[in-house]
């Protein structure tokens, strides 16, 4: 478990000035890859400094940035790390599939920037959706993942830093808490967290299908539309020149199965 030192650059009233911001990570790979948040670390950074478990403090570059999900991969310096003669280790994912609510989870980060900070919690719920349209520096997130709910004390600076099981499994990334609740929290799942960062490692970003499609749940319009209990999906609306559009579905609709999948 690391803390990230982020300098940016920010454009107020036409005067360009340097704000700094604490976040937490963890080491992920045997190549120095580090797993935090998108609104911890973001191509606005300047410099990146991350400090390790034995406080030696080394730089360390964003190599991918993904608002969606929350999550940014910054790689340590790994040759500074070679002539400092500063060793480190890997964090082992979890399977968090395989989580249950009441089940006991740590947080581990900064929080206000006090490093080595444990807190302890169970998941309260494994499959919360939660979005936000200008939840990262005013890009949308949470549309594309459900949340781990925990109530492990997440604070400031705790982002970006490891949920873990008992036995030290990775099983999610802590990302923010409910603002004036008691010990509300969300964590982005382990198995979304690993997927993502294999494809911004290798590919700098995210690539994603898209519709075009406003979705709606039908709920009371199932007897109206003779359906199933939990069958279908409502077609609110389409965007304009989309490959939904192109394909003549109109708003109203209800989708019944994709390629074939109901």
């Amino acid at each position: 478990v690391v803390r990230i030192d982020v300098s940016e650059i920010e454009f107020e009233a036409g005067s360009k000035r340097f704000t700094g911001g604490i976040g937490s990570g963890v080491i992920i790979s045997a190549d120095g890859l580090i797993l935090t948040n998108a609104h911890v670390a973001s191509p606005q950074a300047v410099t990146i400094s991350v400090t390790l478990a034995n406080l030696e403090r080394v730089s360390a570059k964003l190599v991918g940035w993904d608002h969606w999900t929350d999550l940014a991969v910054l790689r340590l310096d790994l040759e500074e790390m070679q002539r400092r003669k500063i060793k480190f280790k890997a964090a082992e994912f979890g399977d968090s599939s395989e989580l249950y609510a009441g089940q006991t989870v740590y947080a581990v980060g900064t929080p206000y920037g006090l490093e080595r900070t444990l807190t302890r919690g169970i998941i309260s719920n494994t499959n919360r959706p939660f979005s936000d349209t200008r939840g990262v520096r005013g890009y949308e997130t949470g549309l594309f993942n459900n949340w781990l709910q925990t109530d492990a004390a997440i604070n400031p600076g705790n982002s970006g830093g490891p949920l873990v099981t008992e036995n030290g499994k990775l099983v999610g990334i802590n990302s923010r808490a409910y603002i004036g609740a008691e010990n509300l929290g969300f964590a982005i799942p382990a198995n979304v967290a690993r997927r993502v960062a294999e494809s911004l490692a290798r590919e700098g970003g995210i690539i994603r299908s898209y519709l075009g499609l406003v979705p709606g749940v039908l709920q009371d319009l199932e007897k109206f539309y003779a359906l199933a209990a939990n069958n279908g999906l409502l077609i609110n609306g389409v965007d304009p020149g989309s490959p939904a559009a192109r394909a003549g579905l109109p708003a109203g609709d209800v989708v019944l199965a994709l390629n074939g999948h109901k």
